[in-house]
């Protein structure tokens, strides 16, 4: 038993993996690895939500905890600007609203995003089930891959590893779907 995971770039499925089970809980975020990264429509759902939680950073900036980097939000989108080994925001839902990740590991999560300049470096991605450090991230890296990876004890362990197509610095959809 396990939950199938896929990655979509711009409706192209870029990846699949298999995660076993385990007990998953945590927050949504997004982070950049030693890059700069531009982030919006975050739009998030799964069986146990009242409603999509939808982020589209307008003139307010999201309800986030910001966990390392500098965050900020300017012309409708949220940015990572200080350009650290990992810049880390989590996304805070309304009190109202059932939580998924806590719930469920069945969902999709989707934005756009600007892909990194090419660098094997620099990445910029989804960031799921945070909770005290430990997470699971799927990463684009500005060398066109597509790297899923999960955060445990300090240790982090590669998942899988795919490919996709996009100039760096243009915007793509990624989507994140587990069932």
């Amino acid at each position: 038993d396990g939950v199938f995971n896929d990655v979509f770039l711009n409706g192209q499925q870029v990846l699949r993996y298999l995660e076993g089970p385990a007990n998953h809980s945590g927050d949504l975020g997004l982070l950049t690895h030693w890059s700069p990264g531009e982030f919006d429509l975050v739009d998030f759902n799964d069986a146990f939500m009242i409603a999509p939680y939808v982020q589209s950073f307008g003139t307010s900036p999201p309800s986030a905890e910001i966990i390392s980097g500098t965050w900020t939000t300017s012309g409708g989108t949220y940015n990572s600007t200080a350009g650290g080994a990992t810049d880390l925001s989590t996304l805070v839902f309304s009190p109202s609203q059932p939580y998924a990740p806590e719930r469920s590991m069945d969902f999709t999560y989707r934005a756009r995003v600007l892909t990194p300049p090419a660098s094997a470096l620099q990445s910029v991605g989804f960031v799921t089930h945070y909770s005290d450090g430990e997470y699971y991230e799927v990463l684009l890296t500005g060398d066109g891959q597509v790297i899923a990876r999960k955060h445990v004890a300090g240790t982090v362990f590669r998942q899988a590893t795919g490919t996709y197509a996009a100039a760096p610095n243009s915007w793509v959809t990624l989507e994140l779907r587990c069932i």
